[in-house]
């Protein structure tokens, strides 16, 4: 099945619905259900609530998440409170990220939750080909991209357009770099470096 996009790690602010909405067939993944919950959607739209790992079954993710009620905040919303109430948009941030990697950079609250691989992801919801791929996932960025690499490679998946993860402090920078040399030289991608409120990204763009 052809799918418009697959968000990794999706938190409950600046989704991919923001950039496609909700009327084209598209999976969000999130391991919070908290956080899945109050994203917008239609009946096209996927909520997968599961953290993608390297392994099927579970495991404790790190996460900041708060007891009071919580809400959905668009892209536009998070450039507006940026601009004009830095306190909130600070607070949804910082709201919005949990890993299964690097727990000494995060706070110790660890909630157990379902672990899945890409593969078992593709497999649940025929994904088959894919328009966009964005990762977020605080650390664990090149556990999924190699995965991606891999079904790409074994003809098991078409990515049409980009994959965007991040690439920051707490990423294995090494092995994403090892990893986009493949996506370039192999797989006939480009890398292109974006800022994201000042960490940096990679997005990896398909080359006709």
């Amino acid at each position: 099945m052809k799918y418009k996009f697959v968000d990794i790690g999706t938190s409950h602010f600046s989704t991919s619905i923001d950039i496609y909405g909700t009327e084209i067939d598209g999976v969000l993944v999130e391991p919070i259900k908290k956080y899945l919950d109050v994203i917008p959607a239609s009946e096209k739209i996927i909520k997968a609530n599961y953290a993608i790992s390297n392994f099927d079954g579970e495991g404790f993710i790190n996460a900041d998440v708060p007891n009071e009620e919580i809400y959905y905040a668009s892209e536009s919303k998070m450039k507006e409170l940026k601009n004009t109430n830095p306190n909130e948009h600070s607070k949804i941030g910082g709201h919005g990220w949990g890993s299964l990697t690097n727990p000494a950079n995060l706070q110790k609250n660890h909630l157990l939750c379902k672990l899945i691989t890409f593969y078992t992801l593709c497999k649940l919801y025929d994904i088959q080909e894919v328009e966009f791929i964005k990762i977020d996932t605080e650390g664990h960025d090149h556990i999924i991209l190699e995965q991606i690499y891999n079904m790409i490679k074994q003809k098991k998946l078409i990515v049409t357009d980009k994959i965007k993860f991040e690439y920051n402090y707490l990423s294995n920078k090494e092995k994403l770099n090892d990893l986009v040399n493949k996506f370039e030289s192999e797989l006939g991608f480009i890398k292109e470096f974006v800022e994201v409120d000042g960490q940096p990204d990679i997005i990896l763009h398909r080359m006709e």
